[in-house]
C-alpha cells in the first residue's frame, strides 16, 4: 500500500472515528512541543522564529482547512461530493466529541470556506440529519455572543 499523507488518502476509505484517532495523535504530537514562552508578546505573528511550535500548529490548521476544501471540490460528481462532505462532517463530529477543538475548528472552517459553501446543488442533495449535525456543530464554533 502507499504511505499515507494529505496527498493521496481518499477520505472514503477509512471509517471516521479512524481518521479522528490518527488526527488527534498528530495534534498532540504538536502540541505538547509548545514551549511557554512562545505565547509571550505574541512571538508566532511578530518574530514567527521565536515560537516555531505554534506557528507549526498555525500551519497545520491552515493545511487541513485547505485539504478539506480539496476533499469535496476535486469531485467532479455531485454524488461523490456529497459522499466526502458527509465523511467529513462525521470526522468533525469524532473530533468534537474527543475533544480535538483546534483541528475540529479546521475542519468547520474548511467546510465553511467560500468555495465550498457556493456549492448549492451539492448542499442540497445532502441529507436532513447531515445538515442539522453540520448546523449544530458550527454553532459550537460561533463567534456570535462570544463577547457577552
Amino acid at each position: 500500500p502507499k504511505p499515507m499523507n494529505f496527498k493521496n488518502f481518499d477520505v472514503l476509505e477509512c471509517p471516521p472515528n479512524e481518521i479522528a484517532r490518527m488526527l488527534a495523535v498528530i495534534e498532540w504530537e504538536n502540541f505538547k512541543n509548545i514551549q511557554p514562552e512562545e505565547f509571550l508578546t505574541q512571538a508566532w505573528r511578530k518574530r514567527p522564529e521565536k515560537a516555531p511550535n505554534i506557528r507549526a500548529m498555525i500551519d497545520r490548521f491552515n493545511k487541513i482547512t485547505g485539504w478539506i476544501c480539496s476533499q469535496i471540490l476535486s469531485c467532479e460528481k455531485i454524488k461523490l461530493r456529497v459522499k466526502r462532505y458527509l465523511k467529513l462532517v462525521q470526522i468533525a463530529e469524532e473530533l468534537k466529541d474527543l475533544g480535538n477543538y483546534h483541528t475540529f475548528t479546521a475542519f468547520i472552517t474548511g467546510l465553511k470556506e467560500n468555495s465550498v459553501y457556493r456549492l448549492k446543488f451539492t448542499l442540497a442533495e445532502l441529507p436532513q440529519r447531515t445538515k442539522e449535525i453540520y448546523q449544530e456543530l458550527d454553532e459550537i464554533m460561533s463567534y456570535e455572543s462570544s463577547y457577552k
